[in-house]
């Protein structure tokens, strides 16, 4: 379990906040977390994307480059829909018959996006940060230490 910890520090007092997030990966921005069978799928469907866009520019059906990479219709069609990662000698092998490198296969992590955390969640978040700051500042005008 990941737990979001917040820290204020002012001077006397200092606040130390948790929220579990549950197994996930946050990025630097605000509200981005995502755990890894999401950016796996994600991942999964941006490259399928990519091999379905690439299919079409070339002017092929899933049977035809299915044929020419040497793998199924169906696994054309599954990869492409996401819900099939190849193994990197097949996506090779796909790449070879697009005529792309397997790199532009491929999408880069970072065009991965994740999901904004919800609303209810930074509501809530901001409501106890501002909750703390009143703390800190009834604390250094009280004397309190």
């Amino acid at each position: 379990m990941l737990y979001l910890a917040l820290r204020t520090d002012t001077g006397r007092m200092t606040v130390t906040l948790a929220f579990p997030l549950g197994d996930a990966t946050c990025g630097p921005t605000r509200g981005s977390c995502m755990d890894e069978r999401e950016r796996e799928t994600r991942f999964n469907l941006e490259m399928g994307s990519r091999i379905r866009a690439l299919r079409g520019g070339a002017g092929l059906v899933q049977a035809q480059l299915a044929q020419m990479a040497g793998v199924s219709r169906a696994s054309i069609s599954n990869i492409e829909a996401g819900s099939q990662a190849p193994p990197p000698y097949r996506l090779a092998r796909i790449a070879h018959a697009l005529n792309v490198s397997v790199g532009e296969l491929i999408p880069a992590t970072t065009e991965i996006s994740p999901p904004p955390l919800t609303s209810e969640f930074a509501d809530a978040l901001a409501s106890v940060m501002a909750q703390a700051d009143r703390l800190s500042e009834d604390g250094e005008a009280g004397g309190q230490g």
